[in-house]
């Protein structure tokens, strides 16, 4: 957008430009430096916005009576993060929800591109890629597996057969799947606090468009989005365009549970009447999953999502009051 305003002659206010970026010091999924690395490349200063997770119960209600949906990451970091640009006098930002399911940017969307390889050698590119994105050694998967995959998906029906089976996926997971959920989660967490969210990449010529290209523009060369990346290269640093491995917006919760109020939250709430009582989870394998969390001492990003994921249907009902 900086590069679009740069080169027109409208009479706009260059002060519009601004870039905000969640941070979470210390944690496995703190981007700040490739949000500065991009922001400078542009010639822009980035408002870092620290993530507290220290907040009081109270406070944590509240978020999730704003968000409405019980969702599988906890409300904090995007609460914060819109109301920090609330509070910058800011009202409407632009978001790249929709690349990601359009152009092939998750892991276990790629995976299904294996089906469509007919080479040795885009089996090695979808494995590469799927890898890269994964990041943490310990969910690699091998090139076997990936060929074992490859064999059993070809006699799978695809919902929408004009698609190759990437395309099918993406499609799913624009309109049926994760896209709609997302945009709704976002809808709340920018509204609740008086932002209004533009997302360039949902408009509907970009979205026919990603769907009328084969699976092999989207994944190529080692790299997810390659179409989009290659569009964007000209603009952007190298170490942003051709970066390969995948890091969502999300809270870190293993982290969190292990260095800050979270822990002491999650404890009390799973030890008092009204979670032991309550409908939506079950107790016993709640107390048996946090004790074997903190029994195994290093943990990963999804065990501290699938911490929260299962506490999470109780701070929901009591937010909500039902």
């Amino acid at each position: 957008m900086k590069y679009i305003s740069d080169k027109t002659n409208y009479d706009t206010n260059k002060e519009w430009r601004n870039v905000f970026v969640a941070s979470m010091p210390n944690t496995s999924i703190d981007e700040t430096e490739y949000a500065r690395i991009a922001a400078e490349h542009v010639g822009l200063d980035i408002n870092s916005v620290k993530i507290n997770p220290n907040i009081e119960p109270e406070k944590l209600y509240d978020y999730m009576y704003m968000c409405e949906d019980p969702y599988i990451t906890s409300p904090i970091p995007f609460m914060q993060t819109y109301g920090a640009i609330a509070e910058n006098g800011i009202k409407v930002t632009l978001d790249g929800h929709g690349a990601d399911e359009l152009f092939g940017g998750y892991d276990f969307d790629v995976l299904e591109a294996v089906s469509d390889s007919s080479t040795e050698e885009e089996l090695q590119t979808v494995y590469e890629i799927i890898n890269n994105m994964s990041g943490n050694v310990s969910t690699h998967v091998s090139f076997d597996e990936i060929k074992r995959k490859a064999n059993q998906n070809r006699h799978k029906s695809i919902k929408y057969p004009r698609f190759d089976r990437l395309n099918d996926c993406l499609y799913q997971e624009t309109h049926e799947k994760t896209l709609p959920t997302l945009l709704r989660c976002y809808d709340h967490y920018s509204m609740s606090n008086g932002v209004e969210i533009r997302m360039p990449f949902m408009d509907y010529r970009i979205v026919s468009f990603a769907f009328s290209i084969p699976w092999t523009s989207k994944l190529r060369n080692g790299f997810g989005k390659k179409i989009v990346r290659d569009m964007a290269a000209p603009y952007m640093s190298n170490k942003i365009i051709y970066r390969k491995d995948k890091i969502g917006f999300n809270s870190p919760m293993a982290e969190w549970l292990n260095e800050s109020r979270m822990k002491e939250f999650i404890w009390d709430t799973v030890n008092s009447r009204d979670f032991i009582e309550c409908d939506l989870v079950n107790p016993l394998s709640v107390n048996i999953q946090l004790n074997e969390f903190y029994k195994k001492g290093k943990n990963l990003y999804v065990d501290g999502e699938n911490i929260w994921t299962s506490v999470m249907p109780y701070i929901w009902k009591k937010a909500m009051g039902v």
